[in-house]
């Protein structure tokens, strides 16, 4: 049984050390399956190598995997296997947030707000907060709340607007993807 056993799991590997399951999701992923390059990614984030997660995340976040695009975004704010690039890492947020992630909304909220990479702008700030809540994302609510107290009302009613015209931008977003 033992030896059984250890046959198995000896021809359970390829050549590269990968379980057969990892060596079919690299073929997924190579053939330019999105959601495969996203796991791909994910699997070589979660064991520190950077730059091959980097690699799969670019690719699935360039056929328009919303998840990628916030991942590299993270990746490019946080210099994490890629330099620090501010102008990069909101570019793939905002792509994100325009598919309706929440927490690439709130990032967004977040560069807004502190200036970072864009002029500071409470009113965009607010708006993107605001999605990020109607998506429940934790701290989306609280974010708009803080940020509302530092805006004068005139102010607020315009973030109240582009808040709509950016959720109605989403909506139609994902219905293009159905």
């Amino acid at each position: 049984m033992k030896l059984l056993l250890i046959v198995f799991v000896l021809f359970s590997f390829n050549a590269f050390g990968e379980s057969k399951e990892i060596a079919e999701l690299r073929k997924l992923a190579e053939a330019g399956d999105a959601a495969s390059q996203h796991n791909l990614g994910k699997l070589f984030y979660d064991a520190k190598d950077f730059k091959e997660s980097f690699k799969w995340y670019h690719k699935a976040a360039k056929q328009g995997h919303a998840k990628a695009q916030h991942i590299l975004g993270l990746m490019y704010n946080h210099s994490i296997g890629v330099p620090f690039d501010i102008k990069e890492s909101f570019k793939w947020y905002h792509k994100a947030a325009e598919q309706g992630n929440a927490e690439a909304q709130w990032y967004l909220g977040l560069m807004y707000r502190k200036g970072s990479g864009v002029p500071k702008d409470y009113v965009a700030a607010y708006a993107w907060y605001r999605l990020a809540a109607y998506s429940d994302f934790k701290g989306g609510s609280k974010s708009s709340e803080t940020i509302a107290k530092e805006m004068t009302p005139e102010q607020f009613a315009e973030a109240q607007e582009l808040s709509k015209e950016l959720l109605k931008k989403i909506e139609a977003n994902k219905a293009k993807k159905k």
